[in-house]
């Protein structure tokens, strides 16, 4: 069980929705982060209204789903590829939330929705491991939204693009940081997709990404004096924010 001191870091002034949530359960249930500060933070600049039909993709254990359908009553599809549907279910009844969210498990490159099924798709720390293909938003993403309808994307990154680690990181380098790119770069890929309009593709502001990352981090690991988000400091590794909306279908005036 977490002390006082550990609550009291978890209620955090700048994410007031997540301060409802017991800090045990997004510990228990964290797959590498705190899902439920970055969720409240990316959607704030994505437009949701009560009863929209929400996909949280690649959302781990659920608690992003269970925290959107809760604090924005919407319906949300709890879609993940390494979790099991039997296993998050369970973890949505607990929340009190199964009249609104419903898990499934399947990959991302294979989702079974029909087109411009959902209102708004959602997707924290997951796709930087399966969407850098230059056809993936066309392709997966916005074929599953309706016209007009938003992408919320939150994944791990760097400020600017690295040719090679730089030295002080090489000694804690992982090789899943090879797959960590720069707003600069996903734009570039982004902007190739001819379905979607790019809103923002950022490293949120003030560094708030760094510091979701090291806060949490320290959080659960406070005497661990090598962590990389310590080491680095901020001059390179970070959360990004990605946001778009869907192309609006052009009107047949014939």
């Amino acid at each position: 069980m977490f002390s006082n001191e550990h609550i009291q870091k978890m209620n955090h002034s700048l994410y007031p929705l997540s301060s409802k949530y017991d800090p045990q359960w997004i510990i228990d249930n964290q797959m590498g982060s705190h899902c439920l500060w970055l969720t409240e933070a990316l959607v704030k600049g994505v437009d949701l209204k009560p009863d929209m039909r929400v996909l949280d993709l690649g959302c781990g254990k659920a608690l992003s789903s269970v925290f959107l359908a809760k604090e924005f009553n919407v319906q949300v599809w709890a879609y993940d590829l390494w979790v099991s549907a039997n296993e998050n279910h369970r973890r949505i009844i607990e929340a009190g939330a199964e009249k609104s969210v419903f898990p499934l498990k399947g990959n991302a490159l294979e989702m079974p929705f029909a087109d411009e099924f959902f209102d708004a798709v959602i997707s924290i720390n997951s796709i930087w491991s399966y969407g850098t293909g230059e056809d993936f938003v066309d392709k997966h993403l916005a074929r599953v939204v309706k016209p007009g309808g938003q992408i919320g994307v939150v994944i791990p990154g760097m400020f600017n693009e690295l040719s090679e680690p730089p030295e002080y990181l090489k000694p804690y380098w992982h090789t899943d940081f090879d797959s960590y790119h720069s707003p600069a770069w996903w734009r570039g890929l982004w902007e190739k997709a001819t379905s979607i309009n790019v809103d923002m593709i950022d490293a949120f502001e003030n560094k708030e990404g760094v510091k979701i990352w090291r806060d949490f981090t320290q959080m659960l690991k406070p005497d661990e004096s090598e962590d990389i988000m310590n080491i680095d400091n901020g001059r390179n590794i970070t959360f990004l924010r990605l946001l778009a909306r869907k192309n609006k279908k052009e009107q047949n005036n014939d």
